[in-house]
Parts: C-alpha cells; sequence; structure tokens
C-alpha cells in the first residue's frame, strides 16, 4: 500500500543500507540476437525464454495487457521500478511474448540470498556516538527518518527495533515476518532504539520497514526483489534509504538500456526517484573476490553505494584489539577476509563479529558486508534527516567527504587492491591535526588594493553582488564512477612559485610553523601564488585595513558535505574524491559553453584562511573566479581580477581572510574553448 509523504520535524539524523548475497543462478541473460525475427527491417526480438522468468514490456505500454495477450498468469507485475512482470512460462506462452512488439526483453528469474544497550563495536568504531544527530544517550528519541530494508523480513516486536510497515514480496508469504534472522539483525545495526536496553543502531530509532524479498530460508528471486524496488519507488517521497545485501553473477546492463538487465533498471529508477540505494560488496569467504572481473551484482552499479567490510574487535583503530567471537582469520583493524573488493566499492565499515538485534527479541554476532552496509544505512539516515529531499548524489558525496582515508590512522590495513575506499566516519567534521614536519624558510608578501567586487550595504553588513545562475545538484542517477577506476596517488610534479599576472609577490620574512598573516576585512584576497602541496609555508600580504588570521602547519583542510555544480559539467564530486585523475570540467557540447560552475559546502559557515586547488586540465580555466556566499544566492568574489590555471598537474593557492559555508569556482569562456573548468581537487583550509 503506498506511504503518505510525511511533514518533517527538526532534522536530527541520517538514513540506514543493508546487504545480501546473490547466489548466481543458472541459465543465461538472454535478451536479442537469439530468438525470432520480426518483420524484414525490424530489430532482432527477446529470445523466447521459458520457465521462471521476468518480462519487460516497453515505455507506457500495460505490462498486464501484454501479459494477458499471452494467456499468462502474471505473479506480479511492476510499475515504477521496472514496466514488466514475473510469470512462469511455458514454450508457447514464450513464444508468444517474443514476438509481441511491446515486449522488451525476457530474462531469466536468478536466485539470491542472503550474505551473511551495550555500544557495539562498529557503532563506536565509526563514531556514531558523537555525531549530534544520532544523540546516543540512553534517551529514545528516535531519528527522524525512514529505512526500507530488502531482506529476511525484521521481527516485528522487538523492543529494540521501531517497525512501521513493509511490504510482503517472498511468493507463497503474506508476512513480513523474520524467522531467518538476517534482516533483524541488519536492522538493528542501522537504526536499533537508544532506549537503555540492548544495543544502539547508527541511526537510533529510526522508522523501519521490513520489505520482506527473501524467504525464510535466506533464498529468494530477482523477481521478488525487484517487487520491493517497485514498493521503495512508489513510496519515494516517504523512503530516505533502501538496504539490498544482494550479490552474485549476472549482467551490468547499463541504464537506459532495457534490453539488457531488468535488475539494473530497476535500481536505476529507484534512486532516479530520489532514493539512495546501499548495496554490500558480498562475501567470497577466505579469499573475497574482485567485484568487476566476477560480474557481482548489485555490487557492479554504478548508481548503488557499495560496502566492503574491515574487521574491529575494540571500537577504537590502530589494531590489537582481541576475537570478540568466532572469526576464522579475522584480524582487528585490518580487512574482511570474507569481503569482496574492486574499484567498484565506494566505502568501507566494520563488519566482523558485528552485535546486534535478533528475531527472538535478543541478540547475537554476525559477520559480512551486510553488517558493513547497514552501518552506512544508518549514516545515510542521519544525513537525509538532517537534510530532508537530500539527492542520492549528495548523500554520496557527503558519506566520502567525511570519510577518513583508508590508509589514515583512522583507517584499516590489508586491502587486496589499489583501489583504498575510504572508511565511513561521523565524528565532528573536522581532521585530526597532524603534526607539523617541515618549517618554512621563506614567504611572500603581496599588496591587495581592491577587498571584493560586491558592495556593501549600510543597513545589513552584508555583502550584495550580482546574482548568478542557481546551481543544479547533480541528477540523483548519475554515476559515481567510470568503468576504470585510477588509484588515489599524489602528483609528485613540483610546480615552480611564481606570481599571477594580477598580483606582484615579494619575500619578506620566514615565518615560524604558526603565523599570524594581516589581510583585509572578511572576503579580501591576500596573495595567489603556486606551491606544491601543503607545507608550513605561509603567505602574507599587507591591505589597507587589517583584520588577523592564524595559519600554519598545525591546521588541516575542512572536511566537504555536500557540493553542487552546474547542469552543463560533469560531477562536483570530482573536487573532492582524493583522486587528481578524475578531473571537473564542463561536458562536450556543439557550441563553446559561455560558462561553468562548482561549489563545495562545508555544512556551516567556517573561518577561512586558504583556498587550493590542483589543475587537471591545461587551457581549460583562462578565466575564472574563487567566490564565497552563505546562502548560495549572493556570490563574493576573492579577488579583484579574474584568475587564470597553470599547467597540468600544480597546485595552486588562495590566501585569504573570511567566513563561509559555500566556494565557488566560477569559469567564464572570454576564448570560446570547446569545454571549461578542468579542476581535479580543491582544498579549503582555515
Amino acid at each position: 500500500m503506498p506511504l503518505h509523504p510525511r511533514p518533517r520535524a527538526l532534522p536530527t539524523a541520517f538514513v540506514a543500507v543493508l546487504a545480501l548475497l546473490l547466489a548466481a543462478g543458472n541459465g543465461t541473460w538472454a535478451t536479442t540476437g537469439a530468438g525470432a525475427q520480426d518483420r524484414a527491417g525490424s530489430a532482432p526480438r527477446p529470445a523466447a525464454l521459458a520457465g521462471r522468468v521476468i518480462v519487460t514490456v516497453a515505455g507506457q505500454q500495460d505490462a498486464g495487457r501484454a501479459a494477458a495477450r499471452a494467456e499468462v498468469r502474471a505473479r506480479r507485475v511492476y510499475r515504477f521500478a521496472l514496466n514488466g512482470f514475473a510469470a512462469t512460462l511455458t514454450e508457447k506462452q514464450a513464444a508468444r511474448l517474443a514476438n509481441d512488439p511491446e515486449v522488451v526483453g525476457i530474462f531469466p528469474d536468478r536466485t539470491v540470498s542472503v550474505a551473511a544497550q551495550t555500544l557495539p563495536k562498529g557503532v563506536d568504531r565509526v563514531d556514531a556516538d558523537r555525531h549530534p544527530g544520532a544523540a546516543i544517550d540512553g534517551v529514545d528519541r528516535g531519528v527522524d527518518a525512514d529505512i526500507a530494508i530488502l531482506d529476511t523480513g525484521i521481527a516485528p516486536a522487538h523492543a529494540d527495533l521501531n517497525v512501521v510497515g513493509g511490504k510482503a514480496c517472498v511468493t507463497g508469504d503474506a508476512t513480513t515476518r523474520d524467522i531467518h534472522t538476517h534482516g533483524t539483525h541488519v536492522a538493528g545495526s542501522a537504526a536499533a532504539r537508544d532506549n537503555g536496553i540492548g544495543v544502539v543502531g547508527v541511526a537510533p530509532g529510526a522508522r523501519l520497514y521490513a520489505v520482506k524479498v527473501l524467504s525464510d530460508s535466506g533464498g529468494g528471486t530477482i523477481s521478488d526483489v525487484v517487487c520491493g524496488l517497485d514498493w521503495v519507488t512508489a513510496n519515494a517521497a516517504t523512503i530516505d534509504v533502501a538496504n539490498l545485501s544482494l550479490a552474485g553473477g549476472g549482467p551490468d546492463g547499463a541504464c537506459g538500456q532495457p534490453t539488457t538487465d531488468p535488475f539494473h533498471q530497476a535500481v536505476c529508477n529507484t534512486v532516479a526517484a530520489g532514493v539512495p540505494v546501499v548495496v554490500a560488496a558480498g562475501n567470497t569467504p577466505g579469499a573475497g573476490r574482485d567485484i568487476a572481473s566476477s560480474n557481482i551484482v548489485p555490487a557492479t552499479y554504478a548508481e548503488a553505494i557499495t560496502v566492503s567490510a574491515f574487521t574491529d574487535f575494540n571500537g577504537r583503530p590502530g589494531g590489537g584489539g582481541a576475537a570478540i567471537c568466532a572469526a576464522s582469520g579475522a584480524v582487528d583493524d585490518v580487512f574482511a577476509p570474507y569481503s569482496n573488493f574492486g574499484a567498484d566499492v565506494d566505502i568501507a565499515a566494520p563488519g566482523t563479529c558485528t552485535y546486534s538485534t535478533l528475531p527472538n527479541g535478543g541478540y547475537g554476532y554476525k559477520s559480512g558486508t551486510s553488517m558493513a552496509a547497514g552501518y552506512v544505512s544508518g549514516a545515510v539516515a542521519l544525513y537525509r534527516a538532517q537534510n530532508p529531499g537530500a539527492s542520492p548524489d549528495a548523500v554520496r558525496a557527503w558519506l566520502l567527504g567525511t570519510a577518513q582515508p583508508q590508509r589514515s590512522g583512522f583507517g584499516f590495513t590489508g586491502d587486496k587492491d589499489a583501489f583504498a575506499e575510504p572508511v565511513l566516519s561521523l565524528g565532528d567534521g573536522s581532521f585530526p591535526s597532524p603534526t607539523p614536519t617541515t618549517t618554512a624558510t621563506a614567504t611572500a608578501s603581496a599588496s591587495a588594493t581592491s577587498t571584493a567586487t560586491a558592495i556593501r550595504t549600510a543597513t545589513t553588513n552584508t555583502a550584495t553582488a550580482t546574482r548568478t545562475p542557481t546551481a543544479t545538484r547533480t541528477p540523483t542517477a548519475t554515476a559515481r564512477r567510470t568503468a576504470t577506476k585510477t588509484p588515489t596517488r599524489t602528483p609528485t610534479r613540483t610546480p615552480t612559485r611564481t606570481p599571477t599576472r594580477s598580483l606582484t609577490a615579494t619575500p619578506t620574512r620566514t615565518p615560524t610553523a604558526n603565523t599570524t598573516a594581516t589581510a583585509t576585512a572578511t572576503a579580501t584576497a591576500t596573495a595567489f601564488v603556486s606551491t606544491p602541496p601543503p607545507t608550513a609555508t605561509v603567505v602574507t600580504a599587507t591591505a589597507t585595513a587589517t583584520a588577523t588570521a592564524t595559519t600554519g602547519t598545525t591546521a588541516a583542510p575542512y572536511r566537504v558535505a555536500a557540493s553542487g555544480r552546474s547542469a552543463n559539467s560533469n560531477s562536483s564530486l570530482y573536487l573532492y574524491d582524493r583522486k587528481p585523475a578524475t578531473v571537473w570540467i564542463s561536458n562536450p557540447a556543439t557550441t563553446p559553453p559561455t560558462v561553468a560552475f562548482a561549489y563545495l559546502d562545508l555544512g556551516s559557515a567556517k573561518p577561512i584562511g586558504a583556498v587550493r586547488w590542483l589543475v587537471g586540465a591545461d587551457g581549460t580555466a583562462d578565466s575564472f573566479r574563487v567566490q564565497v556566499s552563505n546562502d548560495r544566492a549572493t556570490w563574493i568574489n576573492l579577488t579583484a581580477n579574474p584568475l587564470a590555471n597553470g599547467p597540468t598537474g600544480t597546485w595552486h593557492e588562495l590566501r585569504i581572510t573570511t567566513t563561509a559555508r559555500y566556494v565557488r569556482f566560477y569559469v567564464t569562456n572570454p576564448n570560446a574553448d570547446p569545454r571549461i573548468g578542468g579542476f581535479a581537487e580543491v582544498e579549503i583550509w582555515p
């Protein structure tokens, strides 16, 4: 039954996500080329596949009528995540459907199965107890978010779970009750109540929907999972996150190609409706498998948030924790021996010896990427509770922006490939302060005569400026990655320190590790120089008015909470994904673009002492502005004149004194270049 969208209360928290294991079934995903041909000149028809199948129907055609024309009794009809139906076909019925011009594809219905108040170690490890939205203090307030758990069901009467509804999608089972235990366990990791008993989840007390797509034995079919996605998509105005723990063999048909993969189409349409989908990387006991080369779905789907697992026994980084359950081969703060891996993984979370809810009203341990995905689901629930309506792309940007690097002190060791996905982190939103390792020996000084292009009014003490086009958030179904990922690396090229054409820099003095810079009032640029990656170097400037800002080697860049960009450009996530090979730039177009922009959101107004960027494409930013704002409506330029980028691979730095929430790179195109932008990484420093 469709749900009614609820009014949102004052935001308090994020959402939950789940993970299952899709067992590779028999049969092939035949769609075209193997079946009968239609009339001369027409496209190849689908294969006439008999047995248990999923049938997809074109466009806005009525799937139920297509089934009736072939005298087929549909077991399920899909209208939201997919246009089609599930049925068991005779050879005669299959032949009729294969020759029906409204039928797009006939696919085998594969089998699926599960992957496998004490503060749980994993909740502690990701710092959920430090997140203000979770407010873990033994008082049951309930996070204002809605999590759909597509699994074996959820125990409806468990005192630690806030189960408010659901959907029965398993053939022959009209209930959403969990007999198996997997779904209830994942639900607890995501959202167990903060009520002083049992355990507590990442998004305590969030509303849970038991979408039962797997049987009491832990098995199921793709048609049942699509039934669950269809229900979630129909209720996209209510559901904040969908948990799919499904992994196994199958094709990875691209979105927009309904003849290749109905499962992928359903995931794409759910995400396009605004619901983030979190999936497990999947489990392969003892070794793990590469997701892409093994064709593991849905983990390989670009639209899903894919979660790998590592082991944590004591709720702290650094290793050394003793095992708290029987976990073969598991070592504290090491990549889980069972977890699948690869370029398609987005984020890692604890998955071994996870303590959570069970259907009998009790609690117990389980291990798997399913458990890790449950933690990520809770994080998503927290974010959307505080940011109602945030797009799946914004959710992904926030998750990766707040995550800690795998190779940092917060991370783990033992990853099985070169793609070091970051670690889920819900702390206070600030980086730890590193110990200074170098001392600067020289600085540069420049005189800045203009404070900003905006004109301040006498009544508001805020800047007014020419309004620029409103940013368009990255579309909800935009893929997170290309087919081939490039390992994170640090540029080795050391750029030449040269002043820009608009400012003159001269040596002044030798600063200490922490130096006070004197600059003009808020939103005033002090200097623009080309530098290597962050060191103790500090640039000072003398200007007409004075304001004091302290900078130095003990600072570290802010985490980015979210981002956005102009509709004519690619993903703004590329600006802070820690991958110098990915570049934010305008999309190819038949006519040269006049402007493109991307902005980073710090989550709240913060003091800013420097903005740094890495050039990723030479000659694509002949004229650009670095701007700041607190409302994304009025933007203040940070330099009197436009800037221009240097060679690919060079870092540049703009020293300023201001306070703002948003930082934007606004690129114009005086030379009519075919594409503009070309920034690989951006850092915003205190």
